[in-house]
């Protein structure tokens, strides 16, 4: 799914950027850099926040309730 939506972003970006004067070339690694660091960004969150209700007191977490 993530492959179907990266290509077809990148043809409506080529195709939109065809139409001006000065043309650029987009790279198409852009589109497979983008997923990657959200995938990144999640996993650490993900692991960070699962550490450290792993390593909490659990009476400290009892006293508050």
């Amino acid at each position: 799914m993530l492959c179907g939506r990266g290509a077809c972003g990148y043809i409506v970006v080529k195709r939109w950027l065809e139409s001006f004067t000065y043309k650029t070339p987009i790279p198409s690694w852009i589109f497979l850099m983008a997923p990657a660091i959200v995938l990144i960004i999640v996993v650490a969150v993900i692991t960070l926040r699962c550490y450290k209700t792993a390593t909490d007191n659990p009476i400290k977490s009892i006293r508050t309730e």
